[in-house]
């Protein structure tokens, strides 16, 4: 039985363990995973080559989408699935629409509507993996990718951010076969999807992330560097800090170094906890002191007060742009979180805490 003596014990204890450090430290470092998402795009597929092609097993068809840099696929399953691998088939034209990179994510979010899903700040969507493709330019030549997975979802979503096209000449992605699997080299159960849907983040070319300047740039501590987005208002970024779980006291901008008109003016940060809910934690408009007219200018660190919620990804989004009318993208030069980094003892005790703290409840109430 959980007493009251014990469970001031373990408070006590969590007090101690999850107490943060006497100073902030920075939380982003160059390297940590790193995505761009767009709240109002859609997939672009082409006629006949829908995201449905990537999983009927047939390599003579496929999956196109116009969409280019960040376009992908959602699969949604009747039940949990745990991933242990990709599989793949390249596509049967040009080997420069084939993609180079892949980003996966997972969810157990019921509510997943896969026509409005490249807002990736909602419906619980989590980082698996994210890394490099290495596809043969053979057309039609099978291979597989394995994945350090052992959570079950219901729903996933694989997204292609770079295509073999350097600089940037072909007009779409293209994949044949892309299938997830529950064992490794592409065996074992192949997920069965009751939906498949093509999405695309950054929207219909050539609303895509500018080639040299992807979604990587805003965490490369560079300012002479910048992540520009041609979907303008409503396109942003997720970032998942290497360090693990944090709980932020502050969130850092520098400005391009193009022209102010695309910088962002109005906006929302949002945080994923540690069962992947998201939330908002802050909104608002970008001060002259916070966001500033000088380019490749880091402002002042805009505060926040914590709640004791502890975070393990954060998103932004630019809701608007400083002129709208005369601006043809969207654009930051770097993203910084000042905060605390809260060691996985701590994240562990807390979760103790609140199943034996319940357990005490329902005892004393029966």
């Amino acid at each position: 039985m959980i007493t009251k003596r014990t469970t001031r014990l373990m408070l006590a204890g969590l007090a101690l363990g999850a107490t943060l450090p006497a100073h902030a430290v920075s939380l982003i470092a160059p390297g940590d995973a790193v995505y761009g998402i767009s709240l109002n795009s859609d997939s672009n597929p082409n006629a006949g080559q829908t995201a449905d092609k990537a999983t009927d097993g047939d390599p003579n068809s496929k999956y196109l989408n116009f969409g280019r840099y960040n376009s992908g696929i959602i699969y949604t399953g009747s039940s949990p699935f745990t991933v242990q691998s990709l599989g793949f088939t390249t596509g049967g034209d040009a080997a420069e629409r084939d993609p180079t990179s892949y980003l996966l994510l997972g969810s157990n979010d019921a509510s997943i509507n896969t026509s409005s899903a490249s807002n990736a700040v909602s419906n619980g969507w989590t980082l698996i993996g994210t890394g490099a493709l290495s596809l043969s330019d053979t057309r039609g030549s099978v291979s597989s990718l394995n994945l350090t997975n052992t959570a079950s979802y219901s729903s996933y979503w694989l997204v292609f951010p770079t295509l073999k096209d350097t600089p940037g000449t072909a007009n779409s992605l293209q994949i044949s076969e892309a299938n997830l699997y529950s064992g490794a080299g592409a065996t074992g159960t192949k997920f069965t999807a009751t939906t498949v849907a093509g999405t695309s983040w950054t929207g219909n070319f050539p609303n895509s992330s500018a080639f040299a300047e992807q979604p990587n740039k805003v965490v490369d501590g560079n300012p002479a560097t910048k992540y520009l987005n041609f979907g303008k208002e409503g396109t942003g970024f997720v970032v998942y800090p290497s360090v693990g779980n944090t709980v932020p006291s502050g969130f850092t901008f520098t400005t391009a170094g193009d022209v102010q008109a695309r910088d962002p003016l109005n906006y929302t940060i949002y945080g994923q906890n540690s069962a992947g809910v998201w939330s908002t934690i802050l909104a608002g408009t970008f001060t002259s002191a916070q966001l500033p007219a000088a380019r490749s200018t880091t402002g002042v660190t805009i505060p926040y007060t914590t709640d004791g919620t502890i975070y393990k990804a954060y998103g932004f989004v630019a809701n608007s742009l400083f002129d709208t009318v005369n601006a043809n993208s969207m654009q930051i030069g770097d993203f910084q979180v000042d905060g605390y980094v809260i060691p996985e003892a701590s994240s562990a005790l807390l979760g103790m805490v609140g199943v034996f703290g319940m357990a005490g409840f329902r005892r004393r109430r029966n």
